[in-house]
């Protein structure tokens, strides 16, 4: 058996055979197992809504820094503002800031 040829594998056995005899010390364990495995589910649902987030903020950012861009270019030819306005979504101030 694996437990005889390595001795990290036999305390592992020992323990958990100790371990599963004893209700109380099993429930225990039990508790501090879903706990650690709650923590992970946690963070993992953090990390995914973050990226998301990320994300959907780094679209949002492009969208706007195309409407300047666009909005530029149309002023630059000449384009009347509000115009420009109705073609980028953006408001008549923003298109004077250009």
């Amino acid at each position: 058996m694996v437990k005889e040829r390595n001795a990290d594998i036999g305390r592992a056995v020992d323990e958990l055979y100790r371990v599963s005899s004893d209700d109380q010390v099993r429930l225990r364990y039990e508790m501090r197992e879903k706990a650690w495995r709650d923590e992970q589910a946690r963070l993992d649902y953090s990390r995914r809504t973050g990226i998301e987030q990320g994300i959907k903020r780094g679209i949002q950012q492009g969208i706007q820094q195309n409407r300047l861009e666009t909005a530029a270019a149309l002023k630059k030819l000449g384009m009347p503002v509000d115009q420009i306005a109705l073609a980028t979504k953006l408001t008549p101030e923003q298109i004077a800031g250009l």
